[in-house]
């Protein structure tokens, strides 16, 4: 069966005029990437460039099947699922090409009978860059790697460290050649990619760079999201560009003029809502406050914090606010917990996560409530990245305000910054505690990463940006 490849039929995919058509017909560097703006076509371009180097691979100069596998890397399984296993299919049906997806966590492939033999299946791995361990054990002809600024790496561990783990694959021998792909949106600049592409590139590595608006399909969203991001985020975020962290302020937006407001109060007209961080040492921090959605706001009214609280210790003192400030309590919906999705996980000597004994002591004490904890946690950046919009939008509207009594979380949004490596700094175990806690809700509630507000209407994106 003859090979079939993007070079020889223009007419398969019709990329956007730029960047994302120059990273797609690149066969010329072992090393090449595609850092785009959200919604700029970076998993599209992925998906198809990888099939497509597959098929380049998939038999010789005779037309014999070579059994050259490629692999994809995403961040987690859960994006793989959700993006890019979804993206790989529609590549399929576009190039009509049969596959059929083997969910055995021992081989979590893609299988293109078509291109193979029995003895030498034609095979898309699928790994993730939270899991080096599994990088491992094979070799292929195409990697994809994608969202890969979200990628850890270790220096000090190479066993640890999934760019090291994955360029150790990309080595069939029967491969016409060998290329390592990656797509990302930039998350600062002291990240592995914006070293090796851009701030020093290393030999054989090339970078092309996509905007939001070069895709003619996200105009409405791109609008919408500049008039929600700061300029720099804007830069970052829509134009691709990678914005300097390393000791910046993580909540530049925060001003407490414009952020912290003694007058506001507690509605018994509006859900209650906690937000927690689990800790020993210092101990738990949680904030209470409210989300007003017809006002598009969110309000930080209360905090509460000891030395090692515990989270039984927690409850009492919620109480506490409850019946002394509020007389008991008052709402006809339930308490709204927001919180680290960490805190589900079990704790090794009892068998029982924090939100089982969060939720036995709030049953105990008669407050009714409902979990908004997701599954996962969000990355950093777009938690932090949701609060700074929160605090303020690109025009000047706040959407978030702190009582004067929540001075944690009022420090914490002025003094916390970021590390060199692009994580906060936590130098002081006092600071992030509070911040954290309520950035989940945050996060959880006003995301500017996946819905926006076209028309009038809410617009859900997600997958290809």
């Amino acid at each position: 069966m003859p090979t079939l490849t993007i070079n020889d039929s223009p007419n398969i995919f019709r990329p956007n005029p730029g960047s994302q058509a120059a990273f797609m017909d690149d066969y010329t560097h072992r090393y090449c990437a595609l850092a785009g703006g959200w919604f700029a076509g970076k998993t599209w371009a992925g998906a198809r460039k990888l099939v497509d180097l597959h098929l380049h691979n998939a038999f010789d100069a005779k037309d014999r099947p070579t059994g050259v596998k490629s692999a994809v890397i995403a961040p987690t399984y859960q994006l793989a699922n959700d993006f890019d296993l979804p993206e790989l299919r529609r590549t399929f049906d576009e190039m009509n090409l049969s596959y059929r997806f083997v969910a055995d966590p021992k081989r979590y492939c893609f299988q293109l009978p078509d291109l193979g033999t029995r003895k030498q299946p034609s095979e898309i791995l699928i790994r993730t860059a939270d899991s080096p361990e599994r990088i491992t054990g094979w070799t292929v002809g195409a990697i994809w790697g994608d969202e890969a600024a979200r990628w850890k790496s270790d220096a000090f561990d190479p066993q640890n460290d999934p760019f090291v783990q994955a360029d150790a694959r990309l080595r069939h021998t029967k491969a016409k050649f060998l290329q390592f792909m990656v797509t990302f949106t930039h998350e600062g600049d002291d990240t592995r990619v914006y070293r090796d592409f851009e701030r020093e590139p290393k030999p054989d590595h090339v970078l092309y760079r996509a905007g939001t608006f070069e895709n003619p399909h996200a105009a409405a969203f791109g609008g919408v999201q500049k008039q929600q991001l700061s300029e720099e985020l804007a830069a970052q975020y829509l134009e691709g560009h990678a914005t300097s962290t390393g000791g910046h302020r993580m909540y530049g937006s925060f001003d407490e003029a414009r952020n912290v407001d003694a007058n506001i109060a507690c509605s018994s007209n509006v859900p209650l809502q906690l937000a927690v961080d689990f800790n020993i040492s210092p101990g738990m921090h949680c904030i209470l406050g409210q989300h007003f959605a017809d006002e598009d706001l969110l309000t930080a009214i209360w905090e509460i914090h000891e030395p090692r609280m515990s989270v039984k210790r927690m409850v009492m003192a919620l109480r506490e606010v409850i019946e002394k400030e509020w007389g008991g309590w008052r709402w006809s919906t339930p308490l709204q917990i927001f919180g680290d999705a960490s805190g589900s996980g079990h704790w090794a000597g009892v068998g029982e996560s924090c939100y089982d004994v969060l939720c036995e002591c709030l049953r105990v004490a008669g407050v009714p409530y409902q979990m908004r904890v997701p599954r996962s946690n969000p990355h950093v950046a777009d938690r932090v990245n949701a609060v700074n919009c929160a605090l303020s939008d690109a025009g000047g509207k706040v959407h978030y305000r702190v009582h004067p009594r929540c001075r944690k979380l009022i420090e914490d949004y002025r003094v916390m910054r970021w590390a060199g490596d692009g994580s906060a700094d936590k130098r002081d175990a006092q600071r992030s505690h509070a911040s954290d806690a309520d950035g989940y809700r945050v996060h959880y509630l006003l995301p500017i990463r996946r819905v926006a507000r076209v028309g009038g209407k809410i617009g859900v994106f997600g997958g290809t940006i």
